[in-house]
């Protein structure tokens, strides 16, 4: 059994963290094979993959999000992302750690 983090950060195109391949409390960024892609469906990896590009394209550190609708719709996928990583990997503990939820505000109106 392994217990795998499904999170973006900034740069990383396979966003799943090995939890217990550290002794600290930083787990390390797994491999692209990792969790083992036979256990994932090709669609599915395709699908985790343009989702961690979307947040690498998209979120930016001082604003967040461009909008509240981006946040929303990029937080509801991930959390289906997760619910079929979950399925395809009974065998292992997969935990998501969705951190990004900032958004930029639309300006006041006059």
């Amino acid at each position: 059994m392994m217990h795998y983090k499904m999170m973006n950060e900034y740069t990383v195109d396979w966003p799943f963290w090995n939890v217990w391949a550290t002794t600290n409390e930083h787990p390390s960024l797994c491999a692209e094979e990792d969790p083992p892609l036979p256990h994932l469906p090709e669609d599915l990896a395709q699908r985790i993959r343009q989702w961690a590009r979307q947040f690498n394209d998209h979120f930016s550190w001082e604003t967040g999000w461009p909008s509240r609708e981006m946040a929303r719709a990029h937080e509801e996928e991930g959390r289906r992302l997760h619910g079929q990583v979950v399925a395809a990997l009974p065998d292992d503990i997969v935990d998501l750690d969705y951190w990004e939820t900032g958004y930029t505000a639309p300006p006041a109106a006059n």
